[in-house]
């Protein structure tokens, strides 16, 4: 948690229009800072490349051996999470204005016995592929309508294919909406 605030605020844009945010819900984690990602977020996340947006407050946090300038900050952040047994923590970045969000999952979703939800939860994931394949990108009622399901269920569904990697989530809130990945 101290990697990931550290983070933040590190690479935070600080002329930007929006401000920082660090929001804690039962869920989640969730924090947000203007500005986007300077380096890839692949290479980012694989770790080894530093370029931090304010080089002055990172070299303060090093000194009170917060942050490296290795390059490793997300990776450990990934790695920590997991650790503890939590869903991996999901980066979106969105544009206009410039936003990235890094969100860290509290608790792992309690699953239903395998027997009784497997199969449903399958057919409802290809619903969904299907569903984003034809629109491209869609917001979760879009997603709830097409599928007739629950806005809670849609959400459930949705939430475990980002974390399967299934599907990719890019914005907050209300704006967030959901597309299949594309290939490199």
């Amino acid at each position: 948690m101290r990697e990931a605030l550290a983070n933040c605020l590190v690479n935070a844009d600080y002329y930007g229009r929006c401000g920082l945010v660090v929001l804690k819900t039962p869920e989640c984690i969730e924090l947000a800072n203007p500005g986007g990602f300077r380096v890839d977020v692949d290479k980012a996340l694989a770790g080894g490349v530093s370029d931090p947006r304010n080089a002055t407050m990172a070299k303060m946090f090093s000194l009170v051996e917060i942050g490296e300038r290795a390059g490793s900050g997300l990776p450990k952040i990934v790695d920590g999470w997991r650790a503890c047994g939590l869903p991996q923590p999901i980066i979106t970045e969105s544009f206009g204005p410039d936003r990235t969000v890094l969100v860290l999952p509290l608790e792992t979703r309690r699953q239903k016995p395998a027997a009784k939800t497997g199969r449903i939860t399958h057919e409802k994931e290809q619903a969904v592929i299907g569903f984003l394949a034809s629109e491209g990108s869609a917001k979760t009622g879009e997603v709830a309508a097409a599928l007739d399901l629950g806005l809670s269920r849609t959400r459930e569904v949705l939430s475990g294919m980002v974390a399967k990697g299934i599907v990719v989530s890019e914005g907050t809130g209300r704006a967030r909406a959901y597309r299949l990945p594309t290939a490199d």
